[in-house]
């Protein structure tokens, strides 16, 4: 995480600083592994807000209903509970693993249960197979147009 803070210690400075500490945790988790989950809940809550016969409501009816054929990253429903029970699984064994494998350290040791915990939770998120996703934001503009042209031409079967 170097290099992402202003301060010279990283985040050794905010190791015992609550709000700093879960917002990271949050919005690296929605950033990487978490983002079609966080995507899906999104479009579900706008959904679910816009009223029955508005033209929004039917565009996120559409992404909900096929949401592969509009972006790569969002799930059909199943499948996205499937990945956030898995994301939920491999961070709460990372954790248990954080917090047991380092028992033994006198560094870790000084520091309160509770705060521990706590950074335990937030270095979870930043794993190296979190960053898998790297790369998937390079998209060729040719097969983003067939893309969406597609979607508007299945649209309009629709209709």
């Amino acid at each position: 995480m170097l290099g992402y803070t202003l301060t010279p210690d990283s985040m050794v400075s905010f190791q015992q600083a609550v709000f700093p500490l879960l917002i990271g945790s949050f919005l690296i988790i929605a950033g990487n592994t978490g983002f079609p989950c966080f995507l899906r809940l999104i479009i579900w809550i706008l959904y679910k807000i816009y009223p029955e016969n508005s033209a929004r409501r039917e565009t996120f009816a559409f992404l909900l209903d096929h949401p592969r054929r509009c972006f790569t990253l969002l799930f059909p429903s199943s499948a996205t509970w499937w990945l956030f029970g898995v994301l939920v699984i491999l961070n709460v064994l990372d954790l248990f693993f954080f917090l047991v494998l380092d028992l033994g350290d006198d560094y870790v040791t000084r520091i309160p249960v509770g705060y521990r915990i706590l950074d335990g939770f937030f270095q979870v998120p930043i794993h190296p197979r979190e960053l898998r996703l790297c790369g998937m934001w390079c998209v060729l503009g040719r097969g983003l147009m067939c893309v969406c042209r597609r979607c508007r031409l299945e649209r309009r079967d629709l209709q």
